[in-house]
């Protein structure tokens, strides 16, 4: 597919996008959103972004009837195997207040290698070889949100066979304010959890 610098100008369409979200019923929980049972959502802030980013989508998850969470994120930019620890750490302390048993499974993780490799194709490290690793779809639900008019990631690799794929319109730094990521994201967690 060749380099790719991506159009950072289409992304500040993410102004408007958060200005449709205020506006739409799914704001409020309205509009057929279904309702939340009050279980822990621990939230994860994209690369190079911070848990404030997600301050919009923790308080519409509260109102609709889940618990959110965040992992103490000033800026996404650390070694992907000491973001999954803090990220670790913070389900194991909801599922600890909470004993939700489906946090005992997601976090059954071992080998903690790092090298100076870290972050590059060459890492070693159990979150390198769980990233290249199959999805675990017998175990694992996963709603890919994803827009044609991405300005950052090409749209193409987040549409994933393993994945419940959803187009929205929008930007990539929208996709966190965007009225139908959160219609998504709600129909995400409506679902039944997979048989264990």
């Amino acid at each position: 597919m060749g380099r790719w610098w991506g159009r950072p100008l289409a992304e500040a369409r993410w102004v408007l996008e958060a200005a449709r979200l205020t506006a739409d019923p799914v704001w409020l929980g309205r509009g057929g959103i279904p309702r939340g049972d009050r279980r822990d959502v621990v939230l994860l802030p994209g690369f190079l972004a911070g848990d404030n980013t997600l301050t919009p989508l923790g308080g519409w998850l509260w109102r609709i009837g889940y618990r959110p969470s965040v992992c103490g994120f000033v800026a996404n930019v650390d070694c992907s195997e000491r973001a999954l620890e803090r990220v670790e750490q913070q389900v194991l302390r909801r599922h600890a207040r909470s004993a939700v048993d489906g946090a005992r499974q997601m976090l059954h993780r071992t080998g903690r290698a790092r090298s100076t490799d870290c972050l590059t194709y060459r890492c070693q490290c159990a979150f390198a070889a769980d990233f290249w690793a199959a999805f675990p779809e017998e175990r694992v639900r996963l709603t890919s949100v994803y827009s044609k008019g991405d300005g950052v990631v090409r749209w193409q690799a987040q549409v994933v066979p393993y994945a419940d794929c959803v187009e929205v319109t929008g930007s990539h730094v929208g996709l966190i304010v965007n009225r139908k990521s959160y219609r998504a994201i709600a129909g995400a967690l409506a679902r039944p959890e997979l048989e264990r």
